[in-house]
Parts: C-alpha cells; structure tokens; sequence
C-alpha cells in the first residue's frame, strides 16, 4: 500500500516536471540560420600572379546580414608547435582583408578584398579569415534563439619558387611522409591498391594537408601500391610511395 502511494506520487511528480519543461521549451525556439554562404573557402595567392582575391559574401535571407571579419596568423601550421594569434596590425602582418565589417542586403552579395603585401619570399605564409555573422540588436530582444552558421577561409600565400619535396618511407604497413620543401602540399583522392591494374583491389585513404615541415604517419590496412593526388598551389599530380 505505501509502495503504491509512493509511486502515484513519484508519477505526478514526474508528469509536473515534464509539463513544465515543454512548457519553458514553447518560449525556447533555436533557430538554424544558412542563409550566408560564401564563394570560396581556400584562397591561393601564387607567385608571379595577382596579390588581390576577392570572396563574396551572400545573403539568402529576407533580412540585412552583418558580418564581423577578423584575421588569424598562423605560425608553424601542421605542427605540434602550431600557434594561432588575431592580426591586429594588417600591415605588420603583411596582409590585408577590408571591411573588417559588413552589412549584406537581402538576397544580396558583398566582397571581402583579401590582398598579399608582401608576396614572394623564401616560405610560405598561412592565415585564416573568420566571417562570423553577427546579430541585429533588435533580434537579442526576442524570445527565440537564432544558430548563426560562420565560415573560416583558409589563406595560403605561396613563395616565390614553391616546392613541396614528400620524401616517404614504408614498414610494414606504416607510411610515413615528410614535406621536406617550402610549400604545403594537399593529398587528395588516396587509393591503396593491392593490384594496381584491378581497381576493385583498391581501398580509399584519408585526404591530407601537409605543410613544410610536416611529417604525416599513415597505417595500412595491408601491402599495396599507395597513390595520392598531390595538389600544389592550383597544380596537380598523381604520386605514388
């Protein structure tokens, strides 16, 4: 009898309590907000080629997008030491994004200029851009709670005589792969192959970025002929370790 009681009132307890929640979760509406998308995502400055990139910004939403820009210097990328500090000195850091804010209309599009000062040089420079939305102080007031989707560009500033040297090295079913040169290197569209004639042999491998100075530790599901597409810059080559 007493067990019967307590569990009537554990049940009423518990109807009160999830009564409550919906009714705190009717004020509570998140919202996901796509309407920014950008044009690009990895911008490459080239030697020899133009120091101004262009990424637009564009809007698909019934009302004005304003977005916060801010630049992040990256200092040895891909590595254990890699450090990551806001530039708030364009000029120190030798690049430049402007505006550093923006309002986009209704189904409209803005550019963001991204221009390299200092292009060439003997190593390669690497920066990320954040494009973060920002919310209309009239929009803080209401009750439902908008997710605001930012993008990162990834800004790579190539020397003035790219070279990115993989110099790779097999045991057993280990691959090892260091980037002994000055420009990163991006490993695509991997295969591992146990006939390279059959390609229903092959395996798919894990896409990379390997900057200067990286060394990438890759195990294998077995032996086989590994092949990669090693992107430099806008230049691609198929290799194979």
């Amino acid at each position: 009898m007493v067990y019967q009681t307590f569990a009537k009132l554990f049940s009423h307890a518990l109807f009160q309590c999830i009564a409550i929640l919906f009714f705190l979760l009717s004020f509570y509406s998140p919202e996901a907000d796509a309407s920014m998308s950008v044009s690009k995502a990895i911008v490459h400055f080239e030697p020899g080629k133009s120091t101004r990139e262009d990424v637009l910004v564009s809007n698909s939403d019934s009302k004005p997008l304003y977005v916060k820009v801010e630049i992040i210097e990256i200092e040895n990328p891909g590595s254990a030491s890699e450090t990551r500090k806001i530039v708030k000195n364009p000029k120190a850091a030798r690049f430049l994004v402007t505006p550093n804010k923006l309002v986009v209309p209704p189904g409209g599009r803005k550019a963001v200029r991204l221009v390299n000062l200092a292009p060439g040089g003997d190593k390669e420079r690497v920066f990320r851009v954040n494009l973060t939305p920002v919310v209309a102080d009239e929009a803080v007031e209401q009750t439902s709670v908008k997710i605001l989707v930012a993008y990162q560009l990834l800004v790579l500033m190539q020397p003035a005589s790219p070279e990115a040297k993989l110099v790779a090295e097999r045991k057993g079913n280990k691959l090892t792969v260091t980037n002994t040169g000055n420009s990163n290197a991006l490993l695509r569209s991997g295969k591992l192959c146990a006939n390279i004639e059959d390609q229903s042999s092959c395996s798919e491998l894990p896409t990379k970025r390997l900057y200067a100075g990286n060394t990438w530790e890759l195990e294998l599901t077995g032996p086989g002929t590994v092949s990669y597409i090693k992107a430099v810059g806008l230049e691609n080559e198929r290799v194979s370790f």
